[in-house]
């Protein structure tokens, strides 16, 4: 993103109501020249991408375009501004800021009573909403006072209450950082490689889960700790593939987060996330009558912001989706994607790569299962093609080139297909991803399947390549692989000559 499209970006995140609040904001606050910022404002808002050049001659002529970076600069100021005072008691943060503000200019006032009432006013909210990065501004305030008002007069006693007070927040400030900082590289590992292949990956994950931080009693630990410390071990435990104990795990931080609805009112992300956890929990233990009140339940959610509606668009199409591959009601599938197809250009400008991709990939499995392969070689061309894709979600690009094979074999491309079966086999090589699933498909397509001529040597090579998926599917580092594409079910879907579809809702036990 260059700097001459954040004025742009920004504009287009605004809600109707923030755009409509800036406009009476700006009438009210930049005097004559409110006319030529609320048109500037317009005709960026008119524009699909940004183009100064395109703005330039919409006001060719005027004065104020020689200098149309400064009016830039200074629009963007005047919508933060709107922004600020039109969000200023949506959130505890913003109340308790507002407070600390006001104890701040009574103190520079002289009015040290005063003082000590607003700052008492913040002290109980920070209490009650658990805010210590402010409750340490509150701190510094009663220090101040303690200074300025009562001087050495306050005692030895008062000093060390306040000096306790303060080592108890900064020490749940420091356990609250050493929760994240673990939580956060479990994630970030989770994030770039989807699944556990390898014996030193399992190491890794076991070392930080016997972490002291996790042997501390949770009854002990403030919100945001006990937050890390459940997600922590819902990630451990849904990477090892014991869905029995994330989903246990996941239950908890739920509950957590729920006893705080002011929270999931005032920032619904965390809640957003969580709830699409547990629904991935709750899909691979095949408890799908909950998965989709779970999913009712994400949809509910009242969100204003294009953020959040982004965020809950993501995690339901995905969700969907997910749960309509697994069950083989494709169909079910295909009525979201024309609604993914609109999403995906309303926020184009602001949807994470990881995102657009984990929606490509759905959007290419509903249309396999549907024996659409011309459409499903479309989405997974789309991450193929993306450049950023093997960076940005590794797991779904190699998985997305396995599935790429399947497409081709499917839609009978047996020239293209040698290609890249041979690209495919050179990418893991290189890549050193030739896990023995991987490598059992790609021998099969390079190898055996060239040589099949007939019907039944085609069932007779698939029962064989069946027999051997199942055997290191066994394997814990294996079968992860079939949870991006259930290259069994596909197997049996050729062997007894059914719908790739049929087999998934046998399986599903869906009739």
């Amino acid at each position: 993103m260059n700097k001459s499209s954040s004025l742009f970006l920004l504009i287009k995140a605004l809600s109707k109501q923030e755009k409509r609040y800036f406009k009476l904001f700006a009438k009210r606050h930049t005097a004559r020249k409110m006319n030529v910022y609320i048109r500037l404002f317009n005709a960026v808002e008119k524009q699909k991408s940004y183009d100064e050049s395109a703005l330039r001659t919409v006001f060719a002529g005027e004065s104020f375009i020689r200098h149309l970076r400064v009016h830039k600069q200074y629009l963007y100021e005047i919508i933060l501004r709107s922004l600020d005072v039109f969000h200023a008691n949506n959130s505890a943060e913003s109340k308790l800021r507002k407070l600390i503000h006001y104890a701040e200019i009574l103190y520079e006032k002289g009015l040290y009573k005063e003082c000590g009432k607003v700052a008492a006013r913040a002290k109980k909210l920070a209490i009650q909403r658990d805010r210590p990065i402010q409750m340490l501004e509150v701190k510094k305030i009663e220090k101040m006072l303690m200074q300025r008002q009562l001087g050495f007069r306050s005692g030895d006693q008062s000093v060390t209450d306040l000096h306790d007070s303060t080592s108890a927040v900064l020490s749940q400030l420091t356990t609250e950082n050493d929760f994240w900082s673990l939580s956060f590289r479990m994630f970030l590992f989770y994030n770039r490689k989807g699944a556990i292949r390898t014996s030193p990956e399992e190491r890794w994950f076991n070392t930080v889960m016997k972490h002291p931080l996790f042997r501390k009693n949770i009854n002990t630990l403030s919100y945001r700790s006990k937050f890390h410390f459940y997600y922590s071990h819902w990630l451990y435990y849904f990477m090892k593939d014991d869905y029995r104990n994330a989903y246990l795990n996941n239950k908890k931080l739920i509950s957590l987060m729920e006893a705080r609805t002011g929270d999931i009112r005032e920032n619904p992300a965390s809640y957003i996330v969580t709830l699409n956890n547990f629904i991935e929990d709750l899909r691979r233990l095949k408890k799908y009558k909950e998965c989709l009140h779970a999913i009712s339940k994400l949809k509910a959610i009242r969100v204003t912001s294009k953020s959040m509606q982004e965020r809950v668009f993501i995690n339901v199409f995905v969700q969907e989706t997910l749960l309509y591959t697994t069950t083989g009601e494709f169909e079910k599938g295909k009525a979201l994607i024309q609604e993914a197809n609109e999403n995906l250009e309303k926020f184009k400008s602001t949807i994470s790569k990881t995102a657009e991709l984990n929606i490509c990939y759905n959007a290419g499995v509903i249309y396999f299962g549907m024996g659409d392969y011309t459409k499903a070689k479309h989405w997974i061309n789309r991450i193929l093609n993306d450049t950023s894709a093997i960076h940005m979600a590794y797991d779904i690009y190699c998985f997305a080139r396995l599935l790429n094979l399947v497409i081709h074999f499917e839609l009978g491309d047996q020239i293209f297909l040698e290609y890249i079966v041979k690209s495919a086999y050179q990418f893991f090589d290189k890549k050193k991803r030739l896990y023995k699933f991987e490598e059992l498909i790609l021998n099969f397509m390079r190898r055996r399947l060239p040589k099949i001529i007939s019907r039944e040597e085609f069932r007779e090579e698939f029962m064989e390549l069946r027999s051997a998926l199942l055997k290191i599917t066994g394997q814990k580092f294996e079968r992860k692989a079939l949870e991006y594409f259930d290259f069994i079910s596909w197997l049996d879907s050729k062997i007894e000559n059914r719908p790739f579809a049929q087999i998934l809702k046998r399986k599903a036990g869906i009739n």
